[in-house]
């Protein structure tokens, strides 16, 4: 970066005419007089020599002098690039004006320098940074070049004719300093940002200095091709699939990458893109980088709907960054010292909100709060870098870049993933709409006519007195015909938003009795004994009773006789759990057949992917009993686990169990 000294000090460089006053922060101003009375009445000594004392205490602990004989040495004896680290002085000039004639005849200015004084965030000052170099290298042309792209120096070599040393027109900031092999030289150097102020600085031979910006280049370069791959396949699926999602996300990441491009100043010509100065405009652009990340979270994790309260938490902080934003053009100090720390506070919202939404099964948010844990690493390995926790290399300069790349990829990821969940359960819905309403309607307008047949037939059989002892099975049989019927019309009302399924308590002793008189006669057809054993007699479960029989236990009694072999069993037993959330009962269906494999068990409650098989003795199903099935458990907050050995795992052990779990009721009145 070139900038004349003629832009930032008098012309004249030279030690004479030097300032001996010295001047601190808060202390006071202390002329040579002082020193020549001290010294010419020895009447007073002791009063000078006291007064000298105060005066000093007074001044702040970087004006302590720093003898000559103090400064820092640094040795060139390899090739590649050296890092100054902390091996030099340091005085910061408040007032911006000081030369470095003044600044010579002023020694006792600078102080040693601390790893903590190598990030100074914003200032407007200058740092003058005194060291000496000792070049026992092979080459007699080295590089003073800066860390951060965004600074701005001047070096000078002082233990001769004071001069500047050459800048280089490059893209890091460089300077050539003249110092041949063998020879020790002493430096000082002008450091100034209009932006962040950072004193770290590397020595680089000459063709190490041009294969650091080589690379830097190509590394850069390779960035810049992800992130534009990243925006043009999101506008893409944005012009597909119309989805406000997109539009946030691109926003997002054009806002970002700009002032990622912006903060290491590539390509050079970057601060003039479209005619604009966005040197002067970096500051007030700034915080539209977090801004635009809390819109797209805010439309990804749906917080308006969903989470309305911290809604108004995302938009409170909006505004905020809104005030940071515009602040900036009437330079409000104060807004500089707040605005780090606000941005670590939406660090921490972000992270809430994602945590928040993955408990409540979003599981996208995975991907997002990954995002958020590689954007982290990659600043704490940069901050950590500057402290001497990790090496200075190209990863690790630019660690908040390739954090930044990571996390936009997961982002988009995580986009994805949200996209695709909508999909499976707008499909999902459709299809269990279908099942639930329309197959459903289908088989209860097909059974009405049968049913009145059998319904008449009966009542005509019972008024003659011819009664057998099947006749009593008929009349059950159409009961509960009856009311899948009506529960059917329950459904539909609830697809229509007309209401809810109500729940009650349902005897486990009833349902059992049910089931058997359902399924007694189709397992001894097929050679299999069913056995239902419960713990007791007044057991409850909460759920509706009709569902609960007809398509939750049906489904899974009829699938555990029609995966069974002859000669095997099925057993549906019961337990009860006692836990914090009250009682729990689980009804088992253990049977001792084929088995299902792991792929099969991914996709059984799926109603997308048809899970139907062929029974053991060829029975065929439709394969929507067991998504119904779950459907029913869901409206009653129960919840269905299975456990499955297949044939070729163990040939003699092979079988499924189902575990149902319910809240435990006792009476109507604990519904």
């Amino acid at each position: 970066m070139k900038i004349s000294s003629e832009q930032r000090q008098p012309k004249d460089c030279s030690n004479s005419g030097s300032i001996l006053t010295l001047t601190s922060k808060s202390g006071p101003r202390i002329g040579s007089s002082v020193l020549n009375w001290v010294f010419v009445d020895a009447r007073v000594c002791l009063i000078g020599l006291f007064t000298l004392l105060l005066s000093c205490s007074l001044l702040r602990a970087d004006t302590i002098p720093m003898p000559l004989n103090d400064l820092p040495l640094i040795t060139l004896n390899h090739p590649g690039s050296i890092d100054l680290g902390i091996d030099f002085t340091y005085y910061e000039d408040l007032s911006a004006s000081l030369t470095p004639g003044q600044l010579l005849a002023q020694p006792q200015l600078f102080k040693k320098a601390e790893l903590s004084d190598l990030n100074q965030v914003h200032t407007n000052a200058n740092f003058w940074l005194r060291t000496r170099i000792a070049n026992f290298s092979d080459f007699d042309t080295w590089y003073l070049t800066a860390v951060y792209p965004l600074v701005e120096f001047q070096a000078y070599r002082v233990d001769h004719a004071l001069g500047e040393q050459a800048p280089q027109p490059m893209r890091i900031p460089a300077a050539r300093l003249d110092l041949k092999r063998g020879e020790t030289g002493e430096f000082l150097v002008r450091v100034s940002s209009q932006h962040i102020l950072n004193l770290q600085f590397q020595l680089d031979d000459q063709a190490g200095l041009y294969t650091k910006d080589r690379e830097e280049g190509m590394f850069f370069a390779l960035l810049c091709g992800c992130f534009l791959a990243m925006i043009i396949y999101n506008c893409f699926l944005y012009m597909s699939l119309r989805d406000p999602n997109y539009l946030y996300y691109i926003l997002f990441v054009i806002v970002n990458i700009h002032l990622n491009l912006l903060a290491i100043k590539f390509p050079d010509t970057i601060f003039l893109w479209g005619g604009i100065n966005w040197w002067k405009l970096v500051n007030i652009y700034s915080p539209f980088a977090p801004l635009t990340m809390f819109l797209f979270v805010r439309s990804f994790l749906q917080t308006r709907t969903l989470y309305p309260r911290l809604d108004k938490v995302f938009l409170g902080y909006i505004g905020g960054l809104l005030i940071l934003a515009f602040g900036q053009i009437w330079a409000i100090d104060i807004l500089f010292e707040v605005a780090d720390f606000y941005f670590l506070v939406g660090i921490f919202i972000l992270v809430f909100a994602g945590v928040i939404s993955f408990k409540d099964g979003f599981k996208p948010s995975l991907y997002y709060l990954l995002g958020l844990a590689a954007l982290f690493i990659g600043i704490v390995i940069y901050l950590g870098r500057s402290q001497g926790l990790f090496p200075t290399n190209l990863i690790t300069i630019n660690a908040h870049m390739v954090g930044q790349a990571a996390e936009m990829l997961l982002m988009s990821l995580a986009l994805g993933a949200k996209i695709k969940m909508l999909e499976r359960e707008n499909v999902r819905t459709l299809i269990m709409a279908q099942v639930k309403g329309r197959l459903l309607r289908v088989i209860s307008h097909d059974i009405a006519n049968p049913l009145s047949v059998v319904k008449a037939t009966a009542y005509s059989l019972l008024s003659r007195e011819v009664i057998g002892e099947r006749m009593p099975m008929i009349l059950r049989a159409v009961a509960m015909i009856e009311d899948i019927m009506q529960f059917v019309i329950k459904s539909e009302a609830i697809d229509g938003n007309e209401g809810s399924i109500p729940l009650e308590p349902v005897s486990i002793g009833e349902l059992f009795e049910s089931l058997a008189f359902l399924f007694n006669d189709k397992a001894a057809e097929k050679g299999i004994r069913l056995v239902f054993l419960q713990e007791a007699e007044d057991l409850f479960v909460l759920a509706e009773h009709t569902s609960l029989r007809s398509e939750v236990m049906s489904n899974l009694i009829s699938n555990a006789i029609k995966f069974s072999f002859p000669g095997g069993a099925v057993r549906v037993t019961t337990e009860t759990l006692t836990g914090p959330g009250g009682e729990r009962i689980k009804i088992i269906v253990n049977d001792q057949g084929m088995g299902m494999s792991a792929n099969h068990l991914v996709h059984l409650f799926d109603p997308v992917e048809n899970s139907s098989r062929t029974g053991t003795k060829g029975e065929r199903g439709t394969g929507y009993g067991m998504p119904l099935a779950k459907a029913c458990l869901d409206v009653y907050k129960a919840t269905i686990d299975v456990q499955s050995v297949t044939m070729d795992q163990s040939p003699t052990h092979s079988g499924t169990c189902f575990t149902t779990e319910f809240q435990r009721a006792y009476s109507k009145a604990d519904v």
